[in-house]
């Protein structure tokens, strides 16, 4: 059991911390290996500190348990995960500024390209990287929008000369009484690999 005292916001000494079971935690990368299909990987998402639970932690915990890659939110805990060590391919599914562009080169990152801007500044940096593109389907907080995705994935092909080798979204509703709305979410996504895949696009998952 990893116990992790809470950082005091306002100062002075914590008096309260959490305690982190990392035993469940590879249970849990275990389980998910289990019913997925053959051939399948898992990415273990650690962005935020790991939700709290520690990120160099549980990453370590996950990528032992089996998971082959794991998920940050900005290009700084990328970084931090370089350093300690971790050699696997992490993903930066938050946006990124230009500025941080450096950054994710440096590290061998792959980033969530949305926009023209950082699209250029990696280009310049790496002409030919892989890239990712996450596709808004309903969430509304970054991402590419489903109705532009296809021309979007293009352009960074096309005019950026990057490499788009997945594509992602985040689902908005995910709750019991959210069914309907989490597969229109899904037919949405759908739909963009669908289309993707008759243009011929590089590969997209």
């Amino acid at each position: 059991m990893l116990r992790r005292r809470l950082q005091p916001r306002l100062g002075g000494q914590a008096r309260c911390w959490i305690e982190v079971d990392l035993a469940a935690v590879a249970h849990n990368v275990r389980a998910w290996l289990g019913v997925l299909r053959p051939g399948s990987s898992l990415t273990a998402v650690v962005k935020s500190d790991a939700y709290g639970h520690g990120m160099v932690d549980v990453a370590t915990t996950a990528v032992a348990a089996g998971a082959s890659r794991l998920a940050v939110a900005h290009a700084g805990e990328g970084a931090v995960l370089r350093k300690a060590g971790f050699a696997c391919p992490i993903l930066v599914v938050g946006p990124s500024l230009p500025a941080e562009a450096a950054v994710i080169v440096a590290n061998d990152l792959l980033p969530a390209v949305a926009d023209h801007p950082l699209a250029e500044a990696l280009a310049a940096l790496q002409p030919g990287m892989a890239v990712q593109v996450e596709v808004d389907t309903g969430m509304a907080r970054h991402g590419v929008p489903a109705t532009e995705a296809v021309a979007f994935v293009d352009a960074l092909q096309r005019h950026h000369g990057l490499r788009v080798t997945s594509l992602y979204t985040h689902f908005s509703a995910m709750g019991p009484h959210e069914v309907e709305a989490v597969h229109a979410q899904w037919l949405r996504f759908r739909d963009v690999l669908h289309q993707l895949r008759r243009m011929g696009a590089e590969k997209c998952v």
